[in-house]
């Protein structure tokens, strides 16, 4: 599931910043945690592990998802980000999910 449910890397035609990237995904994070909710309901309100995938993504998404998490039933045990992978099959984009999935 994606931070936001529009593309950010470019905005208005232009490569968009960091900065700007950031502001995105923390408006968005409201609607993250109502579809995070919807889908535990619909699989039967079943436990569920959150990686986060981009040094972006885990820095803005790791304390509001634990925060909100802790409460309803997911879990973000990632201690660390994963980056985004370079290629088709990156080895330590695997590594870092494999790590977070099976400690």
């Amino acid at each position: 599931m994606d931070a936001v449910e529009y593309p950010i890397n470019n905005i208005d035609g232009k490569r968009a910043s960091d900065d700007i990237r950031k502001g995105h995904i923390n408006r968005g994070i409201p609607n993250l945690l109502e579809r995070i909710s919807t889908l535990r309901a619909e699989n039967g309100d079943t436990d569920i592990t959150i990686v986060l995938i981009k040094n972006l993504v885990y820095e803005c998404l790791v304390q509001p998802l634990r925060q909100f998490g802790n409460s309803v039933g997911y879990s973000v045990p990632q201690d660390h980000p994963i980056g985004f992978p370079r290629y088709y099959g990156d080895p330590e984009t695997i590594e870092g999910i494999r790590s977070v999935i099976c400690p």
